[in-house]
C-alpha cells in the first residue's frame, strides 16, 4: 500500500480510517504487527470496536505479547464481533499460560464451551501441560481427544518436520504426492475431487492441524462428511457418504465410485461416527514424501508457480 519509508503514523492513520478499504487496511495492520511499529499497541486495542479487522487487531496484540493481553482479550471477548472471537479464544490455546485462562473463562462462562471447537481442544492437548488435559476432559466430557499413542505420533511427527525441514520441502514432488493421496478427495488450490471438506481454506498455515487431522481423521468429522453405513437385502454392507437422496433412491459416493442405490434394496442405513479418510496414510509415504506433501500442502504457490506445475 505504501511502499518504503513511510512515516508509522501515516499508517497507523490509514490503518483507523474506515473509509479505506478493508483488505489495505488489513494488509497495513499486518505489516505494522510484524515490525512492531511503536505506538502500536492503543491502536490494536482501539480497533478491538472496529468491524471486519477485529480479528486482526486480536493477532496483533498476541504477536506484541499475549501473556500481557490475555485477560484484557477475555474482558473484552463479549463485545467484539464473531471473527474477533473466534480470533481470541485460536490465540489463548496456543500458550499453556494462555490456555489455562481460557479454561477459567470457559468454567465460569465469560466465554462459551461450544465456542472452543475440536481442533483448538486438541491443540491445547499439544501443549504438553499435564495440567490442561484433565480439565478439559472434564469441560468437554463429550469431546473426543487424542489418545497417547496418537498424541506420541504427532509429536514425533512435529519434531521430524521442523522448520528447516519443511523449507527444504520439493513442491512439485509434494504436488504430485497430493494428487495421488489427498487430491483423491479433497480439492486445494482448485485441483482434486470434492469428496471431502475442501482444503484452500483449511487451517493449512498449522503444521498441527494437519498432523491432527491425518494422524486421527475420525477425531473431528462435520456432519456432513461421516460415514453411512447401508445394509442391503442381499447381505452386502456398502459404506460411503450419503450426498443425494429422495423417495426412490439414494446416492453413495464411496472412496472409488459414486453409486445410486434403489431404496428398495436397502435393509437400512446407520450412521457412523468413522471419517472416509482411512487410519494410517502417512504410513505409506516415505520421510521425503511426507515432508515434500507437508511442505505443499502449507504453500501459498502463485499463479506462475501452479501454471508451471501444470
Amino acid at each position: 500500500v505504501f511502499g518504503e519509508g513511510q512515516p508509522v503514523e501515516q499508517v497507523l492513520a490509514f490503518v483507523l480510517n474506515q473509509t479505506e478499504p478493508v483488505e489495505n487496511r488489513r494488509a497495513a495492520l499486518s505489516s505494522l504487527v510484524a515490525t512492531h511499529a511503536l505506538g502500536l499497541e492503543p491502536v490494536l486495542k482501539q480497533l478491538l470496536d472496529a468491524r471486519q479487522i477485529t480479528d486482526e487487531a486480536v493477532r496483533g496484540l498476541a504477536a506484541l505479547d499475549l501473556s500481557r493481553h490475555a485477560s484484557y482479550l477475555i474482558e473484552r471477548y463479549g463485545r467484539v464481533d464473531e471473527a474477533g472471537k473466534k480470533a481470541i479464544v485460536a490465540v489463548l490455546a496456543t500458550r499453556a499460560d494462555t490456555a489455562a485462562l481460557l479454561l477459567d473463562a470457559v468454567e465460569r462462562k465469560a466465554v462459551p464451551a461450544a465456542e472452543v471447537d475440536a481442533f483448538l481442544l486438541r491443540q491445547i492437548q499439544l501443549l504438553g501441560n499435564g495440567k490442561l488435559a484433565p480439565r478439559v476432559a472434564k469441560i468437554w466430557p463429550d469431546r473426543r481427544l487424542l489418545s497417547g499413542d496418537k498424541l506420541e505420533r504427532i509429536k514425533h511427527l512435529r519434531g521430524q518436520l521442523n522448520q528447516d525441514t519443511l523449507a527444504a520441502a520439493d513442491q512439485n514432488n509434494g504436488h504430485k504426492v497430493y494428487r495421488q493421496t489427498c487430491g483423491q478427495c479433497h480439492k486445494l488450490f482448485g485441483e482434486g475431487a470434492s469428496i471431502g471438506p475442501e482444503l484452500t481454506g483449511a487451517q493449512r498455515q498449522s503444521l498441527d492441524y494437519w498432523l491432527e487431522n491425518m494422524v486421527d481423521p475420525s477425531a473431528a468429522v462435520p456432519p456432513q462428511y461421516r460415514m453411512s453405513v447401508v445394509l442391503l437385502d442381499d447381505g452386502r454392507v456398502l459404506s460411503g457418504l450419503v450426498q443425494n437422496e429422495n423417495e426412490r433412491v439414494i446416492a453413495l459416493q464411496t472412496p472409488t465410485e459414486r453409486r445410486l442405490i434403489d431404496r428398495s434394496a436397502i435393509e437400512s442405513i446407520e450412521s457412523s461416527p468413522l471419517s472416509m479418510m482411512p487410519e494410517g496414510q502417512l504410513d505409506k509415504l516415505s520421510d521425503t514424501e511426507l515432508r515434500d506433501l507437508v511442505g505443499y500442502l502449507m504453500s501459498s504457490p502463485t499463479p506462475k508457480a501452479a501454471a508451471a506445475r501444470d
